[in-house]
């Protein structure tokens, strides 16, 4: 694997060799950020499958066991308001 010689930044082209110690360390934060929101981005899809998955799960098991919709309770008939 080859050395990497130059960055992109910005529509920008800068030499490795040019930086300064800062913009190394500013640089290297902002890849390890990206790689951060990779595996967030990553953790999120996993976690959305695992949730569509139960819930599928929890459809079935409710259709299975011929567990019935509760009724909608009344509401009990407000008094009317004095005005």
């Amino acid at each position: 694997m080859s050395e990497v010689k130059t960055i992109n930044f910005n529509d920008k082209v800068y030499k490795i060799e040019d930086l300064t110690d800062r913009a190394k360390e500013g640089f290297n934060f902002l890849f390890k950020l990206q790689e951060d929101i990779q595996n967030q981005s990553y953790e999120l899809q996993k976690t959305q499958a695992a949730q569509t998955e139960m819930l599928t799960k929890v459809k079935k098991i409710l259709e299975e066991d011929k567990i019935l919709e509760a009724e909608p309770e009344s509401e009990p008939e407000s008094e009317p308001e004095n005005a």
